[in-house]
């Protein structure tokens, strides 16, 4: 993320191809809310749910899931 990017008060939605254990978004929503952003959703296109993410603080959408060796949608 590139130093003003983010301006206080912005509210941002954050977008991840492939959400494993949680660690990159919450990484991301971590960065921009100590820009003073406000994070108001998250979402990723593929979710691998049985790695069993880290307790995150906003809900995910998800547009896949791979669970039990199966493609959900």
């Amino acid at each position: 993320m590139h130093v003003g990017a983010v301006k206080s008060g912005e509210r941002a939605l954050v977008v991840d191809d492939l959400i494993a254990t949680g660690g990159t978004l919450c990484a991301a929503m971590n960065l921009l809310e100590r820009a003073g952003a406000e994070v108001v959703e998250c979402a990723c296109v593929i979710e691998l749910p049985d790695l069993k993410s880290l307790p995150l603080t906003h809900s995910v959408a998800n547009l896949l899931s791979y669970l039990n060796g199966r493609w959900v949608a």
